[in-house]
């Protein structure tokens, strides 16, 4: 036998050897499961929820559960996602270097800890289902006001969170359709963001609307889902319109179209409430059941379906409505794009800054400009003329994008008059019979241009010169590029008229505070009850300490003692009577000009520590300055202040900031004894401390120093004059030691932007260690 063929036959051998063996180490995921190649998702999901069942570690004495339950898992992993799974059947593996079928997970996963039975359980949820602490408070918080969210609260290894997972998935979708946001929280990934909510038990499912976290208390079901999410919305909502209340409902004083559904439905439906309430503070919504004798008569009335829902949208003229939906078209995208379409008025009033921001959007370009035919009226006035502008606008030859006409009460909106004074003087008003009118151009950059209408707008018989005529010319002029704006303005700043006032304000904090404390004594029965059938009391105990459930109880004492305090605590100490001026003085000195940052000293330290309420956190940087002017001209406290800006106004449940500035020669002993430190110099310029004051703890952020690196010591010598060999350079040092200062001041708020701000994101998240101290230092007067 040649060497050659040697060769070829040990290549041949260890080829088989190698196939054997790696044919071994592969195993089928179809097989593990027990399902075929053509088997759907669902009968995958099934059958892994049926083999999860049965060989769960907890569940299972074998010694062999544990492997054969992650092999499940890692089965599962792979056939549920379309994409590994076609890579499997194709190629026998999945993943551009792998030698197996199955991708291992990493011991260490840094979106959830150890992989595992330290990270997620079984469960058909994708990472973009799952909630963090920062997407509740940054994204769904913030949108709760515009859609409802409704959220599922799971464990890892939680069999009832299996076992409703399918019935989730369908209402979860359902919803999701309907344009309700839904999302997953898993209690071992967030359990501050869980004990926030006031969750006690998994699985479990909120609300989230308005900004409020609600309940469900019933067993699941999709039925029982879509009605929990409907009695989320608040009352007043959707009203209920009948012949005695229509007249009122479709009148349009306060600047609105009205939303009518007729339907012979009992209530409306889950859609028409999330469309209604994306679409509140545009257009009232209201509801007619036409399965009763009064509500057939406003059927009639409309010429509705008789059998199948209509949605009518009404404007100005109350016994036409302006746009009619029936039938198979009310669909989610259908519904959705004639509301938003149709959210004002034919000519609407310009009531608030919004209002005027939509309907006279910024637009630079001279070619493609917006106009805005702006018609000055008074309240309760002046119907004659603006019916006959609002039939203008609707004969208008320009496409309704480029034009839009409205009017404004100059009575009420006096800064816009005082902006648009330039030629308003020319126009002869003819003691109210004329108007004035104006064309506007919102050119961007804060700026308007705006022109007159010769002659003003009015309402006469006479043979004059039609004012509509006149406007249609100029409309064309300028939108043809030959017509010119002759006036200039800054954007004027509009009066909100749709601010509620305190009364109804008031009424409406009553009714979410009375819907909120109903949820929760409906809590509290179903816990008496659960400790009578089970006698327990422990979990009572523990249920009636959390903060969800004393919140009541805290309000209820906070408000005995501020009337207490109103009634019983004097207008002012006698020192304060005494020695107004030793006060002002005190107050002058503890606020400075240090862009607008308290200083923490003995004056300031009762406020911003020793008193200081539950939750605050004292922001402090320390800085070797000594007066305010110093440090407002530091970098330091710019980088401070420029890193600070955003978290400002951060506040959640459990805490919020205040931000301050400490010098360090004057409070030397004092921050030694707050940082633990035993030498002088380990207090640098530039360290923030967190103070809580209530609880007497205390964080420290320290700068990365660059000036310690090689470049800085480099020039650190070349500064200090150790690389010269003339000895007349000493006067120079002094120079050089205050130049380095500079540069070292520079770098350290380099280090300061960089470093900061994931330092307090880190530190909301509860990740920075805190130092206890048994009582405050006394700081130095």
């Amino acid at each position: 036998m040649s060497q050659k063929t040697t060769v070829v036959l040990v290549v041949l051998i260890l080829g088989l050897v190698y196939s054997s063996l790696s044919s071994n180490s592969k195993e089928d995921p179809y097989e593990i499961l027990g399902v075929s190649r053509f088997s759907s998702q669902q009968q995958i999901k099934k059958a892994y929820k049926k083999l999860a069942r049965n060989w769960h570690p907890d569940k299972n004495d074998n010694p062999e559960a544990q492997e054969k339950f992650i092999k499940i898992n890692e089965a599962y992993e792979i056939l549920s996602n379309p994409e590994k799974r076609k890579e499997y059947d194709d190629y026998g593996h999945f993943g551009p270097n792998a030698q197996q079928y199955t991708r291992r997970e990493p011991f260490f996963d840094t979106h959830g800890g150890f992989s595992f039975f330290f990270n997620d359980g079984p469960s058909s949820h994708t990472r973009n289902d799952f909630i963090s602490n920062q997407v509740y408070q940054s994204h769904i918080l913030p949108n709760s006001y515009q859609k409802p969210y409704v959220i599922e609260i799971i464990s890892n290894w939680c069999l009832p969170c299996m076992q409703i997972e399918d019935t989730w998935d369908r209402a979860s979708n359902d919803l999701k359709n309907l344009g309700v946001g839904s999302g997953v929280i898993n209690i071992n990934r967030n359990p501050r963001l869980v004990d926030h909510l006031g969750v006690d038990h998994v699985p479990q499912i909120i609300g989230v609307i308005n900004g409020q976290v609600y309940f469900f208390k019933k067993r699941i079901s999709v039925r029982e889902l879509k009605e929990f999410v409907v009695e989320l919305f608040p009352l007043d909502l959707i009203q209920r319109v009948t012949t005695k209340n229509l007249d009122s409902f479709l009148n349009v004083d306060d600047n609105r179209p009205k939303v009518l559904l007729f339907s012979p439905k009992a209530v409306p439906s889950l859609l028409y409430h999330v469309v209604g309430f994306a679409n509140q503070k545009r257009l009232s919504f209201g509801f007619v059941s036409t399965s009763n004798t009064d509500g057939e008569k406003l059927r009639r009335k409309f010429k509705a379906l008789p059998n199948e829902p209509s949605v009518m949208i009404f404007k100005e003229e109350k016994s036409v409505p302006e746009v009619v939906v029936e039938g198979s078209e009310l669909k989610s995208g259908k519904l959705r794009e004639i509301v938003e379409s149709n959210k004002y008025l034919i000519l609407p009033r310009l009531s608030s800054q919004n209002v005027f921001q939509d309907l006279c959007p910024e637009e630079r370009f001279r070619s493609q400009r917006k106009l805005c035919v702006i018609l000055f009226t008074k309240k309760g006035k002046n119907e004659e003329e603006k019916m006959k502008l609002r039939t203008l606008a609707k004969e208008i030859p320009f496409p309704s994008e480029r034009v839009h006409f409205v009017y404004m009460y100059e009575d009420i909106q006096t800064l816009v008059v005082e902006a648009m004074k330039d030629g308003a003087a020319a126009i002869n008003t003819n003691n109210g019979t004329v108007l004035k009118l104006a064309i506007l151009w919102n050119a961007g950059n804060n700026e308007i241009r705006y022109t007159w209408l010769p002659g003003g707008w009015h309402v006469t018989k006479e043979p004059t010169i039609d004012p509509a005529v006149q406007l249609k010319d100029m409309l064309h002029s300028i939108i043809s590029g030959s017509g010119k704006m002759r006036f200039k303005s800054r954007v004027p700043a509009f009066y909100d008229e749709e601010i509620p006032g305190p009364l109804f304000r008031i009424m409406n904090k009553v009714k979410n505070f009375s819907k909120y404390v109903l949820g929760l004594a409906t809590r509290y029965v179903l816990l008496l009850f659960y400790v009578i059938l089970h006698n327990n009391l422990k979990i009572c105990y523990y249920l009636c300490l959390r903060k969800e459930n004393m919140s009541i109880i805290t309000m209820i004492v906070a408000l005995f003692f501020i009337g207490a305090v109103g009634i019983f605590l004097p207008q002012g100490s006698d020192l304060d009577k005494r020695n107004p001026k030793s006060t002002n003085k005190q107050k002058t000195k503890s606020q400075g000009p240090a862009l607008g940052y308290v200083q923490l000293n003995r004056s300031t330290e009762k406020e911003l520590l020793k008193n200081a309420p539950h939750g605050q956190l004292t922001v402090t940087l320390l800085l070797d300055s000594v007066t305010p002017e110093e440090t407002a001209s530091s970098p330091l406290m710019h980088a401070y202040n420029d890193v600070i800006s955003c978290y400002k106004r951060y506040q959640n449940a459990r805490l919020f900031f205040r931000f301050a500035w400490l010098s360090i020669p004057e409070n030397l002993q004092w921050c030694t004894e707050v940082m633990g430190v035993d030498k002088f110099g380990q207090i640098n310029p530039g360290t923030v401390l967190v103070l809580n004051g209530y609880r007497k703890t205390v964080s420290v952020f320290k700068p990365t120093d660059l000036a310690k690196n090689e470049y800085f010591n480099n020039l650190e010598g070349d500064m200090m004059g150790f690389e010269d060999s003339d000895e007349s350079e000493t006067e120079t040092q002094s120079d050089s030691l205050q130049g380095y200062e500079r540069m070292r001041r520079k770098a350290l708020s380099l280090s300061l932007r960089r470093e900061l701000p994931s330092w307090i994101e880190k530190l909301t998240e509860g990740l920075i260690k805190k130092q206890k101290l048994d009582e405050w230092p006394v700081m130095d007067e």
